[in-house]
């Protein structure tokens, strides 16, 4: 899932979704990350950051996810898109991570203030 809230914010449409072999092999994981378009790209990216953060609590468990106003991210060891739904992270990887962390640092900060509401669930 660590790819995906870095490549989510570099798609045009903010959303991407994925699949890995778990580190054990006997499972696959299916997870997306999405944000509200009317983010900028560097909130974007904060956003899922944060929500990336509160799915550390829902391991190991099988199932998480993480809601805010702003951005969404779920996993799950049960399929909930095809294979074929799937976004090639390869282009959306890589050197932009620092520029991205540093635009807009100022007005990224204040708009995460407003994203005070937050959610999140794990199933075993």
């Amino acid at each position: 899932m660590s790819d995906l809230r870095t490549a989510a914010p570099r798609i045009p449409n903010y959303y991407a979704a994925s699949t890995r072999r778990a580190t054990n092999g006997n499972r696959t994981v299916y997870a997306i990350a999405q944000c509200n378009l009317n983010l900028s790209q560097s909130v974007c990216h904060e956003c899922l950051n944060s929500r990336y953060s509160s799915l550390d609590a829902c391991l190991p468990g099988t199932n998480g996810r993480a809601v805010d106003n702003g951005c969404f991210m779920r996993y799950s060891s049960t399929p909930f898109f095809g294979l074929n739904q799937t976004t090639d992270l390869t282009p959306f990887l890589g050197d932009g991570e620092a520029l991205l962390l540093w635009n807009n640092v100022f007005p990224s900060y204040f708009l995460l203030r407003f994203f005070y509401h937050s959610y999140f669930s794990c199933y075993r």
